[in-house]
Parts: C-alpha cells; sequence; structure tokens
C-alpha cells in the first residue's frame, strides 16, 4: 500500500509539472489570399482567420498541434480548414519563430466548381506549410505575422496553389516557460562549436509544369551551408545552392528562353530544430542565377535530416514561391571548425 500511495504521488506530481509546461492558445486575424504568385490577379481576396493550439515546452523548443480555419467568401476555393504540427523556435526574450506541416481541405475546389478560371486547387485534400514571425507584446499575448502556403504537391494539375499573408494576434491561456534564446549551454554532442560549416550534395525527382512533357526527371543540388547556435538544439544560417533541372532544357525552348543550361544559382536563410538524432530545416531564398521566365526568384525548402554527429541524411520538399517543384533527398557533413 506505501508503494502503491508512492507511485500515485509520483504520478500525480509529474502530470502536474507536465501540466505546467503545456499550454492553449487562441489567435485571431486576417489574411490576404494571393493566386498565381501575381498581386494583379483578380482572384486574389481578403479572409479572417482563426487558430486554436495547444503547445508543449520543451528544451530549448516547443511542439504542439494547431487547427485553423479560413473564412473567405470572396475565394475562388472557398473557405479552408486545417491541422499543422508545429514547432516554436526562441529566438530572443521576446521573437518566436513558427514553422508548422499539416493537412487542408477546401469547400470548393476545382472538382466541384468545374470553373476553367481555378488552376490553383484541382483535389479535395492538399498539403499546408506555415511559417511564422511572433512578437511578445507580454507573456501572454503576441502579434505574429505568418505566410501559409496550400497545394496538393504537384500530385495532381492543376495546382499553382495558394498562399495566405496573416498578421494576427493570440492570446496564452496558462503559465508558460519562456526562455531565452541563448539560456542554453552549447551540447557537445550534437555540435562542437558556436558555428558549424558543411556540405550537402541532393538528388531529386520532378514532374515538368509544362503539359506536353510526361514523366519525372531528375534534379541535382549541391549546397554550402553555414549555421550558427541560436540555443541548445536551435541553429540559424545561410544555405549556398547550385542546382540542375533536368526537365527545363526541354521546355524552356518552347517559351523561347535561351536560358537552356540552367544551373540556377541561390541563396537561402535558414532555421534548423534537433529533436533527438532528428532535425528540422527550412528556409526562404532568393535565386541569384536563373532563367529570365523567372519572374519571382524566391524559392524554399522544409527537409528532415537523421543526424550521425558529423554526417547526416534526408529527405526534403524544395519549391519555388511556395509551389512544389521537386522532391530531394541528401547527404551533408560537417567540416571540423575550431
Amino acid at each position: 500500500m506505501k508503494r502503491l500511495a508512492s507511485l500515485l504521488l509520483a504520478t500525480l506530481t509529474a502530470g502536474t509539472l507536465a501540466a505546467q509546461q503545456s499550454h492553449w492558445e487562441a489567435s485571431v486575424g486576417g489574411e490576404y489570399m494571393l493566386t498565381a504568385y501575381s498581386f494583379k490577379s483578380p482572384h486574389n481576396s481578403l479572409a479572417a482567420a482563426a487558430d486554436i493550439a495547444w503547445w508543449q515546452q520543451a528544451e530549448g523548443y516547443s511542439y504542439g498541434l494547431k487547427a485553423g480555419l479560413n473564412i473567405n467568401p470572396d475565394g475562388i476555393c472557398g473557405h479552408r480548414a486545417g491541422v499543422l504540427g508545429m514547432l516554436r523556435l526562441p529566438l530572443g526574450n521576446l521573437l518566436d519563430a513558427d514553422m508548422g506541416l499539416g493537412l487542408s481541405t477546401y469547400t470548393s475546389p476545382l472538382p466541384l466548381t468545374g470553373n476553367d478560371e481555378d488552376v490553383y486547387i484541382s483535389t479535395w485534400l492538399t498539403f499546408m506549410f506555415d511559417m511564422g514571425l511572433n512578437m511578445w507584446m507580454t507573456e501572454q499575448l503576441r502579434l505574429g505575422l505568418h505566410l501559409t502556403h496550400s497545394s496538393n504537391g504537384h500530385l495532381n494539375r492543376p495546382n499553382r496553389g495558394l498562399n495566405f499573408f496573416r498578421l494576427e494576434a493570440g492570446y496564452s491561456f496558462g503559465e508558460k516557460d519562456r526562455m531565452p534564446a541563448r539560456a542554453f549551454s552549447t551540447n557537445k554532442d550534437w555540435v562542437e562549436s558556436a558555428h558549424r560549416v558543411g556540405i550537402t550534395a541532393s538528388g531529386g525527382l520532378t514532374a515538368s509544369r509544362h503539359m506536353m512533357q510526361k514523366g519525372l526527371f531528375p534534379c541535382y543540388d549541391l549546397s554550402l551551408n553555414y549555421q550558427y547556435l541560436l540555443a541548445k538544439r536551435s541553429m540559424c544560417g545561410l544555405t549556398v545552392d547550385l542546382w540542375y533541372n533536368f526537365s527545363h532544357p526541354w521546355q524552356l525552348p518552347r517559351y523561347h528562353d535561351n536560358y537552356t543550361a540552367p544551373v540556377y544559382l541561390g541563396v537561402m536563410f535558414v532555421l534548423e530544430q534537433t529533436l533527438g538524432p532528428l532535425s528540422i530545416r527550412g528556409g526562404i531564398g532568393y535565386t541569384l542565377l536563373h532563367s529570365t521566365l523567372v519572374k519571382r526568384p524566391v524559392y524554399e525548402r522544409l527537409s528532415l535530416y537523421y543526424n550521425l554527429k558529423h554526417h547526416y541524411f534526408g529527405l526534403g520538399i524544395n519549391a519555388h514561391v511556395g509551389q512544389a517543384e521537386f522532391v530531394e533527398w541528401s547527404y551533408g557533413f560537417w567540416l571540423p571548425v575550431g
């Protein structure tokens, strides 16, 4: 009986501590829906958004689940509902960065409307990606700026996808342990100094965006990475990418583009969060060398890596202005840096 009472007390104590480390958060805001990557599109519209999220505090970061609604009476694809798995990384005493990946659905996708102008969402189920920056005004009130993207990952045509720019206010219910980003000591088993430099080689597959070009085509990427320790398991940095897309030499001449190499050079800002041997790396970049047909030279990447201290293997998605471009498999290593 005494042993049972001790076990029950320990369980209740652990539950109380876990409750103190987790909290609920509600947010409301307004979204601007951008279609076809053009601010001049007649299908762009304004919408209202509301989210409810549950967050669990961990060592140097938070993780959680977020469910949200987008009410868009003028949207060509209707309203949106989605659920995402989220990571929140501390950038300082007042700033956080959010990254999330999940699924969403729309009330009026192309199969329902049959609208020839709807070239954005052609499936009921879509992938959703969320990146955001939060500023905490008080311990419980924050203001956030988020970019959310929905598409089917180029699994079905048409699929230009939708992008939402959102301003929101969020309120946290319950206590949460907010810790400064620099409050954690360096973990020698994960990164040997506050700086690291590495090389990543990736190979991928893509489906051409030209309707007459069928099949899958290879893509290759070689990148140089620099990262700086923000917290015990959080890094930020820059990546320089050099990649080649084999689907482009066929299609670019048909668009009367003389840039048929086509080698692309880009620079990307990245954030990486490690969860045990796994890490999630996300970033947004700008292409310095590209085809003249690329009117908006912005690209993104979201990757999951398995780390072996100085080496890592990964799987990721490379996108152009929020539209999935190709899936890539990666191998990388970190150079010895004092």
